[in-house]
C-alpha cells in the first residue's frame, strides 16, 4: 500500500475513482484507519470530488473493520447529506452491516425500517446481527418475514437460520428449513451440509445429522466431515468419531484446526491415550498446523481422567506459550480426579488471579478439600465465594413441546416457511430469472 499511496501522492489531478481505489486498497488489506483517513481527506475536498456509493460503502466496511461505530455515524451523516443512505442500496446495506457489528441494533433496526427496497443481502445482514447478538428467536422471526416479503433465501440466509435453530433447540424450524434448502438447490453449497448436521446433533437428532451427512452432495469438504465427527463426539461416541476421522484420512481429506480439537475430545472422553499422543504429533509434525490452547486443554483433560498427572504437568511445561485458563481448568480438574491436593492448590491459586469470577475454579478446589477431609478449608472456600457474590450457575434443559412452545417451531407454524420458499422458486422460474 505504500506504493499506491505514493502513485496516488504523485497524480496531478484526482477524481473520486483515485481516491475509492485508495479508500478500498486500505479497507482490503485491513488498514481500516488509514482507509478512514484518506476518507476525511476526500469528504474534505467538497464538491469539487464529490462522494458516491463507493466512497461511502468502502468508509462503512472500514468502520466496521475497526469498530468504529461514531466515525461511522458520521459517515452516514455524509451519505444522508449527498442523498445515498437509502437511494442506494450498497450504501444502506453498509450502513446496517456496520451498526449490527459494532453493536448498534437500535440504529440498525431503524434503517432497516425506513429502508423501502430489501434485498437478500439487507435480510441477511439483520439476521445474521440477531445471531450475533444472541437473539436467536429473533432472527428466526425475521428468516421467515424474509420469506414472506418475497425473498428467497441464499446459502447464507439458510446457514444463519440454521444456526440460531440450533441455538433455540427449534428441531421442527431447522427440518422445515432443511426443506426448504432441498427446494431450492442449495443443498450442495459449502457449508450448509454442515449447518445442517450441527443443528439436529444440537436438537438431539444423532440419526438425522447422520442422514444428512450421508446425502451431502460434497463428501470431500472438511467442514462436513468436521461437523460429524463433532456431533459424535459431543453425543458421547469418541470410538465412533475417531473411526470416522481415521475413514476421513484414508479419503485423503485434510483435518483443520477444529477436526483436531473434536477428534482430541474423543480420546480424552474415551480414554484413547495412544490415539490422543498420536494425533497431537500428527496435527504438529504432519499437518503443520500450531496447537490452540483448546487443543492443550484436550491433551492435560485426557491426561488428567486416566490419571496421569504427571505427564500432563510435564506437556504443560512444555508448552511453547503461556498456558491459559481452560489449560489449567483441565489440570485442575485433573487433580480433582486423582485427589492431588498439593498441585490442586498451586494450579488454583494461578487460576484465581486469572479468572477470578469463575466459580467451578472454587468448587473443584472445594471439593478435594472435602475429598481430604480439610471441611475448615472447603468452607471457608464457599465462604469467599458468598462474600464476592459469586454464584455457580444454575443449569437448564431446553424442552421444545410443539403445543405449548412461545418460539415458532412448532410444525403447524413453521410448515409454511417450506411451502413459502417452494412457492418463490416456482414463481422465480417462470419470470425465468
Amino acid at each position: 500500500m505504500a506504493a499506491s499511496r505514493k502513485v496516488f501522492d504523485e497524480m496531478p489531478s484526482r477524481g473520486v475513482a483515485s481516491w475509492n481505489a485508495l479508500v478500498v486498497g486500505y479497507a482490503r488489506n485491513g488498514m481500516f484507519l488509514d482507509a478512514l483517513s484518506v476518507f476525511k481527506e476526500l469528504a474534505a475536498q467538497g464538491p469539487e470530488v464529490p462522494l458516491d456509493q463507493v466512497s461511502v460503502s468502502s468508509a462503512l466496511s472500514a468502520c466496521t473493520g475497526a469498530g468504529a461505530v461514531n466515525f461511522g455515524r458520521q459517515v452516514h451523516a455524509c451519505a444522508a447529506k449527498v442523498g445515498l443512505e437509502l437511494s442506494a442500496l450498497c450504501v444502506s446495506n453498509a450502513l446496517l452491516d456496520m451498526y449490527t457489528r459494532c453493536g448498534s441494533s437500535c440504529e440498525a433496526l431503524a434503517l432497516f425500517d425506513a429502508v423501502d427496497c430489501r434485498d437478500v443481502f439487507t435480510w441477511n445482514i439483520l439476521i445474521r446481527g440477531h445471531i450475533h447478538g444472541r437473539r436467536f428467536k429473533e432472527a428466526c422471526v425475521q428468516f421467515r418475514s424474509m420469506v414472506r416479503d418475497g425473498v428467497l433465501p441464499d446459502d447464507v440466509s439458510f446457514t444463519t437460520a440454521l444456526q440460531a435453530s440450533a441455538c433455540l433447540i427449534a428441531w421442527a424450524l431447522g427440518a422445515s428449513i432443511h426443506a426448504s434448502v432441498v427446494k431450492t438447490g442449495f443443498l450442495g453449497s459449502r457449508g450448509l451440509a454442515s449447518s445442517l448436521i450441527n443443528m439436529y446433533s444440537k436438537c438431539g437428532c444423532l440419526d438425522d445429522a447422520h442422514r444428512a451427512f450421508e446425502v451431502a452432495e460434497n463428501h470431500l469438504c472438511v467442514f462436513t466431515w468436521t461437523a460429524m465427527i463433532t456431533a459424535l463426539q459431543q453425543h458421547g461416541y469418541g470410538v465412533q468419531a475417531v473411526d470416522m476421522f481415521e475413514t476421513m484420512l484414508q479419503k485423503g481429506i485434510s483435518p483443520d484446526h477444529i477436526t483436531f480439537v473434536s477428534v482430541l475430545s474423543s480420546c480424552s472422553q474415551s480414554g484413547l491415550i495412544e490415539q490422543g499422543r498420536k494425533y497431537f504429533n500428527l496435527m504438529t509434525q504432519v499437518y503443520k498446523i500450531t496447537p490452540w490452547s483448546e487443543h492443550y486443554a484436550c491433551m492435560v483433560d485426557m491426561f488428567g481422567r486416566a490419571g496421569l498427572l504427571g505427564e500432563a504437568k510435564q506437556f504443560i511445561d512444555q508448552m511453547r506459550v503461556r498456558p491459559d485458563a481452560s489449560v489449567l481448568g483441565a489440570l485442575l480438574a485433573g487433580c480433582m480426579n486423582c485427589k492431588d491436593l498439593e498441585m490442586g492448590e498451586e494450579v488454583a491459586k494461578r487460576l484465581f488471579e486469572i479468572e477470578p469470577g469463575n466459580t467451578g475454579n472454587y468448587i473443584l478446589l472445594a471439593n478435594i478439600y472435602t475429598s481430604h477431609g480439610r471441611l475448615d478449608e472447603a468452607n471457608e472456600l464457599r465462604r469467599q465465594m458468598m462474600s464476592q457474590e459469586l454464584r455457580k450457575a444454575k443449569g437448564c434443559t431446553f424442552v421444545n413441546i410443539e403445543s405449548q412452545t412461545t418460539m415458532p417451531s412448532s410444525k403447524n407454524e413453521v410448515c409454511d416457511v417450506s411451502e413459502m420458499t417452494e412457492e418463490l422458486v416456482r414463481k422465480k422460474s417462470f419470470l425465468g430469472s
